[in-house]
């Protein structure tokens, strides 16, 4: 970048005084050293600075490559020549968009953009990132040079079981100087190369089983647990340890169960790993869960909802004061949807803070706490103490106990907007948890705005689908439906049949009616009885995705518990559909 154009960065950011920027233009014009360098060696700004400045000049993202992974997929399309030549990191392959990203120490450089053009193929675009040039060169020792691919590192660690480090020291995550030599190791890129594999393939968790003979790996895709590898029970050892070191557990505690968490940047963007250990009787087990911001922050329009079902909730959103109760087992989506329904409300006009347990994905403008016994702060008393700090907006990330529910109701009474979850399977389950917590149905008939009942469904592959007739099921459940789908299995989607996942819902505004029966304590069923709104329960929601082809029969039986007689039928069974 020419000096002037620096300069005029370095003016307008205020990240160095006038002075000092005086001091480095004639110390540049003096010794013909150009501007970056000198603002560097006098030490007025540090690479992350300058480039963050370049990032934004050239309006691109910047990447921290201290904890990158490769990836091997990546790494193959360029060319070590061309990569160490130019300074270019290739961090990830979109095959779907014909796309690698890659991260460059300016956006700009055409001859560098011009090379990685030249080696791939005909309509392929790159993607470009600003990252620190120490770190990218840091990131290539780990690219090239050392087998990157799972059954590639298996075979090296074929023939050095007996070799296999244990120290802390060899496994460390320090990418520093000795970066090359600690990439050397094959247990270190084995894990890598895991983690890599287990994001490609969208997986929510990683479990790490030791069996008496061997170490069971799978993980859970789509809310499925699939196996996906099986190795030597000798590996283990070393791979627990440096699990352990990356995620900052004690190696030496191998009798209690310990927990961890460890960022990383994988697929050009950074990942939160969360890991549990439990001692069992074939050793330790490992669970990662994996905590992808990018797949988390979904606008509400993007949840695929029916029509029916999103704009009543985006205008409930909106309300200024009220109680919005998210409801479902564990893992069905509700966070999702609670950060969905946040980032409707944000503006600069509201102030929305939430408690949650723990904190999983930061969001911009929102004043995030996390709760927990060891800063002696629960959801109750944290709720208090969030009512002094004058906000519009409180995200509650889960009602445990008549403490809580009694504190959630109060500040909705006040005139907040109030959003949290109960674990319940439906709404008029919901309504009943409500009733047992404490909270008198007169009660929510003033501040009950909306309740969600969830469940997350599996998508049927679209490329191998297979059409089949429809069951026979009667007429007020199926309509005029004469086919429907089921899964198949192919090479896109591994042989499952599905791929990716689908919010299904129901849904409880309360209307006038509605209001009126819970004044007057009536049972909660004949509360949802008197809706004037058509109530549809989430089991007519999930027939809905089985006749337009989302979803298969089979696959809402297997996540929803349906009335018994909707399965009177012979054709309604897991083989035929």
């Amino acid at each position: 970048m020419q000096d002037a154009t620096l300069e005029k960065l370095v003016r307008a950011a205020g990240v160095v005084s006038s002075d000092r920027l005086r001091i480095a233009l004639a110390q540049s014009r003096n010794t013909q050293v150009s501007l970056e360098e000198v603002l560097l060696s006098n030490g007025f700004i540090n690479r992350r600075w300058l480039c963050d400045l370049y990032a934004r000049d050239q309006q691109v993202k910047t990447v921290n490559l201290a904890t990158f992974i490769p990836d091997e997929r990546a790494v193959g399309r360029l060319p070590e020549a061309v990569a160490r030549r130019h300074c270019i990191l290739p961090m990830q392959e979109i095959q779907e968009s014909r796309c690698l990203c890659v991260a460059m120490t300016q956006a700009s450089d055409i001859v560098a953009l011009d090379a990685v053009r030249a080696v791939l193929p005909p309509q392929w675009i790159v993607d470009v990132r600003v990252g620190v040039r120490h770190e990218i060169l840091s990131a290539l020792d780990q690219c090239y040079g050392v087998e990157l691919s799972i059954d590639g590192i298996l075979a090296e660690l074929d023939g050095d079981i007996p070799k296999l480090p244990l120290s802390e020291s060899e496994l460390s995550n320090n990418a520093t100087s000795n970066g090359r030599a600690r990439y050397a190791q094959p247990v270190v890129r084995l894990i890598d190369a895991l983690l890599v594999d287990a994001v490609r393939r969208k997986a929510s968790d990683i479990h790490l089983e030791p069996e008496q003979h061997y170490l069971c790996i799978r993980y859970r895709i789509d809310g499925v647990l699939q196996q996906v590898r099986s190795l030597q029970s000798a590996y283990w050892p070393a791979m627990l340890v440096r699990l352990k070191v990356l995620c900052g557990l004690n190696i030496a505690e191998t009798r209690s169960p310990q927990d961890g968490h460890v960022s990383l940047m994988l697929e050009a963007r950074e990942i939160d790993f969360r890991i549990s250990t439990f001692p069992t009787l074939h050793g330790e087990n490992l669970v990662l869960r994996l905590l992808d911001r990018q797949s988390s922050l979904v606008p509400l329009s993007q949840l695929g909802l029916p029509k029916e079902q999103l704009e009543p909730i985006a205008e409930t959103v909106d309300a200024p004061q009220g109680l919005i109760v998210v409801t479902g087992p564990t893992g069905s989506g509700k966070t999702t949807t609670l950060y969905s329904m946040l980032n409707q409300m944000q503006s600069e006009q509201r102030n929305i803070m939430t408690l949650e347990d723990p904190v999983e994905y930061v969001l911009p403008a929102v004043r995030q706490c996390a709760v927990g016994k060891a800063i002696k702060l629960d959801f109750a008393s944290g709720v208090r103490g969030l009512l002094r700090q004058d906000p519009d907006v409180i995200l509650v990330g889960e009602t445990r106990d008549r403490e809580t529910c009694s504190t959630v109701v109060r500040a909705a009474l006040t005139g907040h907007l109030v959003l949290t979850t109960l674990h319940s399977s439906s709404v008029l389950t919901t309504l009943y948890r409500l009733q047992d917590l404490g909270v008198h149905l007169c009660q929510l008939s003033e501040v009950l705005l909306m309740v969600v009942a969830q469940r997350l469904v599996r998508k049927l592959c679209v490329a191998c689908r297979q059409c089949m007739p429809a069951p026979e099921l009667p007429e007020y459940l199926w309509g005029e439906t004469k086919q429907v789908f089921r899964p198949q299995g192919c090479t896109h989607c591994h042989g499952s049949g599905f791929s990716g996942r689908q919010v299904v819902m129901e849904l409880l505004i309360p209307d006038t009616s509605t209001r009126a029966a819970m004044a007057n304590e009536s049972n909660p069923g004949l509360i949802i009885e008197s809706s004037s709104r058509d109530f549809q329960s989430i089991e007519m929601t999930g027939l809905d995705l089985v006749r337009r082809g989302v979803t298969s029969l089979c696959e809402i039986r297997r996540v929803i518990n349906f009335n018994p007689s909707l399965h009177s039928s012979p054709a309604y069974s897991l083989d035929s559909a």
